[in-house]
């Protein structure tokens, strides 16, 4: 999957914990739109066994993409074909409806093409962001391999127990720090520079 075609992405607020559900119905009521839940690949903890779990990127949002920009009536046909009273299959919300000044009536944003092509090419085309290795000198960090190579930039903090890598992503203009899987190389030397 990928930005194609000019296609455009918006992000919509389902269930945590239950984003599959939500898009299960949103491909039985709309079977022409594409939906994208970004995942990371992160090991868990859990009774001193360690596992590898995919959490969701941003939990309780799915993102939808139509050939042509919507309007806010087609963003409320979606919203009450999708919204099932008691059930967490249920799209809750549109992210990114404004007041425009203009005219009065309500406008749906997209989500700008820069944040929702960085996040395909996170997941490699695929819906899950894997680990990254990396090598890490005083408080310099070079990653070796994976989806965070070349963006070292972008890293926040490393947390090489946990094997965590805390990274600034943008979305729908707000910044979002987010835990994604590293590991740190073993018997590597490198000098970083």
């Amino acid at each position: 999957m990928s930005v194609q075609n000019n296609n455009w992405w918006y992000a919509v607020q389902a269930y945590g914990g239950n984003e599959e559900d939500a898009r299960e119905k949103l491909k039985k009521e709309f079977p022409e739109i594409k939906t994208f839940i970004p995942k990371r690949e992160l090991e868990i903890r859990k009774g001193g066994k360690i596992k590898k779990e995919k959490k969701p990127l941003f939990p309780g949002y799915i993102f939808i993409s139509f050939e042509e920009k919507i309007d806010y009536e087609k963003a409320l046909e979606v919203l009450r074909r999708c919204r099932t009273t008691g059930l967490k299959t249920s799209i809750t919300k549109f992210l990114g409806i404004a007041d425009t000044k203009i005219s009065e009536k309500k406008e749906v944003l997209p989500v700008k093409t820069e944040e929702i092509a960085y996040i395909f090419e996170l997941t490699q085309e695929s819906e899950t962001i894997n680990f990254s290795k990396f090598v890490k000198s005083g408080t310099k960090i070079k990653i070796l391999e994976g989806p965070l190579k070349g963006k070292e930039a972008v890293i926040k903090k490393v947390n090489a127990r946990k094997k965590r890598i805390t990274v600034e992503i943008y979305l729908m203009g707000k910044t979002h720090e987010i835990d994604l899987g590293g590991s740190l190389a073993k018997d590597f030397d490198l000098e970083i520079t």
